[in-house]
């Protein structure tokens, strides 16, 4: 994906061949079209790989509204998209044994045994101004932060609550 820093007239938009121009957040981007992804020609390993990481996202999508409050936006992402970046690794050790026809409820449980198991694993909150909390058991919305802090549309991570270095990957 490439980004197109300037336009000689406009705003680009439209498809070039094999790729097409469309705006995000005030951005041109260059994206590729997409193209079947047949299963007969994929790796075993990576249809695992797909199915998992399709489960962690309908996870995501099930909580977005509580997740929109509890975690900070990317500067150029959102704030499901900054949970998914500091919550994969868990979330796939989770749901890694589920079939991709898995119901909602399946991966409701199957979250919720693996934060009861490993409570200091999934972040629950992890916003700026507010202290970083984790899922030790079912989701609930009642743990979502009062309020967000004002100017909750911040680039950086969680805050540190201990001190010493924010193990923030984004800086």
């Amino acid at each position: 994906m490439s980004q197109l820093k300037g336009s000689p007239v406009g705003r680009g938009s439209g498809q070039i061949g094999d790729t097409y121009l469309r705006q995000v957040r005030g951005r041109t981007i260059q994206c590729q079209m997409p193209t079947a992804n047949k299963v007969v020609t994929r790796a075993p390993l990576a249809v695992a790989r797909q199915t998992v990481f399709g489960l962690c996202n309908r996870f995501a999508k099930l909580h977005a509204a509580s997740i929109k409050v509890s975690f900070n936006q990317t500067k150029y992402g959102s704030a499901r998209n900054y949970f998914m970046q500091v919550n994969y690794d868990a979330l796939k050790s989770a749901l890694a044994e589920l079939p991709a026809s898995a119901s909602d409820a399946e991966i409701e449980t199957a979250v919720k045994t693996y934060a009861t198991a490993n409570p200091a694993e999934i972040y629950r909150v992890r916003r700026n101004g507010c202290p970083n909390v984790y899922l030790k058991g079912e989701w609930k919305s009642s743990d979502d932060p009062e309020k967000a802090p004002e100017g909750g549309g911040s680039s950086s991570g969680g805050s540190g609550s201990g001190g010493g270095l924010d193990e923030n990957p984004l800086g």
